[in-house]
This record gives structure tokens, sequence and C-alpha cells, in this order.
């Protein structure tokens, strides 16, 4: 196994999937690790990096810490979220290691853990559970948890206990150890944590699967349905003594692995009742947007507003661009709404939220909303050739043709 990390071959094709990942994930191309480099900017010739990497392998040089920044979330920029930079040597070194390895973890994951894993999306994860509360939510009973900062929290010595009845290498162990152990750099100081991983390549995926895998495959064999996406996890059976007695030994679980919960986002009770997983809200039977995210919907349809007090035919103007540019336009933002949230059913939710835009559009036009306004606002859009479809209408495409499929 160590052989095969350590084969230039191997290195190369690691080399090129990190290559392949800077273009498709656009932060890489911005945020350097220490190295300060980006692919573009990065100027070993392909064969200098490949015997370097093997010989900084093979005498299992300290992995470079990684930096630690803090950068705009995509789904609030207002707030920040902390990520871990590697340095790109250090990243082809982890993906050559994670290439060779990752089918002897493979072998003993959980077929219902979906995170980080070929195949395994939280996209299918999230399908799966829709389709089992949709036909079962009367019956069942739920439990639903959170791990708190799972990543941040693990404890590295229970990490490298159970690693061993995975990999017999002793070599590839003591190459695992150096990333398990692995600092960073933040404020002008190099920082061991006491505990947790220094995340930021595709093998703490792999590492952080690896850490609950028993407890997976545990309460998996035990339930009718058991599913964990990274630190969410959800049981669902129609025996409640069951459902309360695995929420207590899961409880035990997570002490024992010392890791910690989110208080705030623990349920447990029927099926029929409020719960929420993987960006959804579940009632009655009904899949729904979560309060947050509905209210930053209608924050982005509100910030149109900041135009209200333009001309009529600066408005109009506005109102067209907005039509027309493709990756920018309302239509285009409500096709992705829809898409990336296929298990919504409240079509009472969406009917609203698509009333609330027009209601918005029209105070927008008319600087203030009445029925009225809202009827001439349908006749303004026609006379001036701007098609903006309504979000309940692409809720409605979308499930009629995905109902036709099945």
């Amino acid at each position: 196994m160590f052989d095969k990390i350590t084969s230039a071959k191997n290195i190369k094709e690691a080399y090129l999937e990190v290559l392949s990942g800077f273009y498709l994930d656009g932060k890489n191309n911005v945020y350097s690790g220490l190295d300060g480099l980006n692919i573009p900017s990065f100027d070993l010739t392909l064969n200098d990096l490949i015997w370097q990497i093997i010989e900084e392998i093979k005498s299992f040089k300290e992995i470079d810490p990684a930096l630690n920044i803090f950068i705009p979330k995509k789904s609030n920029p207002d707030k920040n979220r902390e990520i871990f930079i590697y340095s790109i040597k250090e990243r082809v070194k982890a993906q050559a290691i994670y290439r060779v390895i990752i089918s002897r973890f493979e072998e003993i994951f959980s077929s219902r853990l979906f995170s980080y894993r070929p195949g395994k999306s939280p996209y299918r994860a999230a399908q799966l559970v829709a389709k089992r509360y949709r036909k079962f939510f009367r019956n069942d009973y739920v439990f639903t948890a959170d791990l708190s900062n799972f990543s941040g929290v693990i404890d590295r010595e229970i990490m490298l206990k159970k690693l061993p009845s995975v990999i017999d290498d002793k070599k590839v162990l003591k190459l695992l150890s150096l990333f398990i152990n692995n600092k960073f750099y933040y404020n002008g100081q190099f920082i061991k944590p006491e505990k947790g991983l220094v995340i930021g390549c595709p093998i703490f995926g792999l590492l952080t699967n690896f850490y609950l895998s028993d407890v997976d495959k545990k309460y998996s064999s035990l339930l009718k349905f058991y599913l964990r996406v990274g630190d969410d996890l959800i049981m669902l059976d129609p025996d409640k003594k069951k459902i309360d007695s695995f929420r207590d030994s899961f409880f035990e679980d997570v002490k024992e692995l010392k890791l910690e919960l989110n208080k705030e986002k623990i349920s447990c009770g029927s099926a029929c009742d409020h719960f929420s997983f993987l960006g959804y809200d579940f009632l009655n039977g009904m899949i729904s947007l979560p309060h947050n995210y509905v209210k930053k919907i209608k924050s982005d349809f509100r910030s149109i507003l900041v135009y209200k007090n333009y001309s009529q035919n600066k408005k109009i103007f506005i109102l067209k661009k907005r039509a027309d540019r493709l990756s920018s336009s309302f239509n285009y933002y409500f096709l992705n709404l829809t898409r990336n949230k296929p298990q919504l059913n409240d079509s009472e939710q969406i009917k609203e939220l698509s009333e609330y835009f027009f209601e918005i559009l029209t105070e927008f036009i008319f600087t203030k909303y009445s029925p009225r306004n809202r009827r001439l606002l349908t006749i303004k859009l026609r006379d001036n050739n701007i098609d903006i479809k309504s979000l309940y209408q692409f809720f409605l495409d979308f499930h009629y043709e995905r109902n036709k499929k099945y």
C-alpha cells in the first residue's frame, strides 16, 4: 500500500485531480495556503514536483501547517465561515494517500452514510428521507441529531487507535498520523489544536466518516430507517420504544467518542410533529422551506426596492436587465430554487412566496402595493415585453416533469 502511494504514476494522477479541483472550486483560485501559491502561479514542473513529493513522503516529512482564514458564507455573505487551506504540495500528498486507501474504507462504511462519498450525495440522502417520510409519517417516530463542530472535536487518540482495524500498513498509518496531528497558522502563530482535525483535503472527509462508522453500522442494522450526512443523522421507525432506547444509547456512543451534540437541533417524537433535517422542515406530511431560508428569500426579493424612487423609465430598464440577464435573472433564481429543493411538497408555501415576490415588484413599480396596482403590474410587464415567470409556476412545472419520469 505504501509503495502504491509513493509511485510516480499515483502522484501524477493525484496532482491532476487536485488541478481539476482547483478549476471546479472558484475559491481555490482566490485563496492560497502558506506557500502563497495557487495552481496558475505554481512554477514547479510536474516531474520536479513528483520527485519532491515522493522524497518527502518516504522521509515522513512533517506536513506544512494549513492556513486558517475566514471567508464570507455563500448563503449569507454578512457572516464568515472558517476554512483551512493547505499548500499545493500537501494537497497532492493527501490526494495520493486518499486514492490508495479509499477502497479499504468503502468496504466497511454503512450504505446509510451519505457524505464525502462517490454516489452518496446529500441530495440523494434528502431524496431517501423524503420518500420514507411521505410514505410512513403517520406511523413513524423520529429522532434527529446534529453533532456540534464535528471535525473540530474529534479525539485524535481514539482515531489513531481505530485506524489499524482498516489499515494494516504501519508506514501508511504513520503518514495518516502526520495529517491527523497537523497544525495550522493563524494570526502570526503556528497552533496545534488540543482536539479535532485541521480539515482541508478530501482525506479528512474520509477520516471523519470513519470516526463514526461503527455507530452507522450499528443503527442501520437495528432500525427501519437510519441515515447520516456528515454531522446530521436521522432515525425513523414505527416502534416508539425502539426510537427512545436508541436515542439514549446514541447519547452514550457520542459521549464515548468524546463528541458534542447541538442540543437545540435534537428532536424526538412522532414523525407527524415538526422536525428539521438537511435544510427541510417536516410537519404532518408537508416538506417545507425552513423559516430562516424563507426569510432570506424574501430579503433577496426586497433588495430591488432600493431603486423604487427611480423614474418609471429607469425602473423598466432595470427590470428588463434582470429579466434578460441569464445568470442573474429572476427566472434563473426561481429555477435554481426549485431544483435545489426538489423534495418540497408544500405548494401553499411556494404559492405564498411567489405572490410575495409580485407584491414587492408592484411596490417597486408603483411605490406602494394595492390590489389595483398588482393588476396593473401584469399589464405593465406585458406591454414592455418583460417575461417574468412565477416561482409557483416553476414549482408546478418541475414536479409535473418529475412525476412523468416516475
